[in-house]
């Protein structure tokens, strides 16, 4: 089996960022990549110490990541009249996890602002529900535009973090189906290097 590195973390430079690099430059129109982006977002939440599971589930082409993190804030407005959750989903350079001082807090898995839009832009619809402080923002885009929004309190014992599901467009995916055998070599590398990080794939 695959050794973990001692040397390498979660933080740039790692294998984990080389591997999704790979993914795209490799397998351009394949599931993988967006599914990567996704997950990316998860890993900076645990680097950050937020959460410690990342849940995945591949059903048909249908695709789902629910992570346990801080959640985004919800229903936070900027001045372009987005909340921070949709902007994180749409506007280009734009993440939802800053530091009090303005700098990025992210890490390299991810395209710095643009992955999670590549996955958005990219899907036939996808929706995002965020969980934080007792309240929940769900978001749909179809067609990567914008659809509608909701909010309101979340069940008593719904723990915090964010829900994210899409199904890719076939106008963009040659190839319908995600390379399991690269997801697993992916999770096991990023467990590897996130000591403490579980990642739990169904992929039925």
């Amino acid at each position: 089996g695959k050794s973990c590195s001692p040397v390498h973390s979660c933080i740039q430079p790692s294998p984990v960022a080389q591997t999704w690099e790979a993914g795209w430059t490799n397998s351009l129109l394949s599931l993988y990549s967006p599914l990567v982006e996704i997950v990316s977002n998860a890993v900076d939440e645990f680097r950050l110490g937020h959460g410690n599971k990342i849940e995945v589930i591949l059903d048909k082409d249908v695709i789902t990541v629910r992570d346990f993190g801080q959640g985004f804030l919800v229903n936070e407005m900027r001045e372009d009249g987005k909340t921070v959750l949709e902007a994180a989903f749409s506007v280009l350079n734009t993440s939802g996890k800053y530091r009090e001082d303005g700098t990025y807090e992210g890490t390299s898995l991810g395209s710095f602002g643009i992955g999670s839009k590549i996955t958005t832009f990219l899907s036939h619809w996808l929706e995002v529900s965020t969980y934080r402080d007792g309240k929940m923002e769900h978001i749909r885009f179809n067609e990567g535009v914008f659809e509608k929004r909701g909010i309101g309190d979340t069940p008593a014992g719904t723990p915090t973090g964010t829900w994210v599901q899409w199904q890719p467009s076939g106008e963009f995916f040659t190839n319908p189906t995600v390379e399991i055998s690269k997801i697993k070599d992916l999770f096991k590398t990023i467990t590897c290097l996130c000591p403490g990080l579980t990642i739990v794939l169904d992929d039925n």
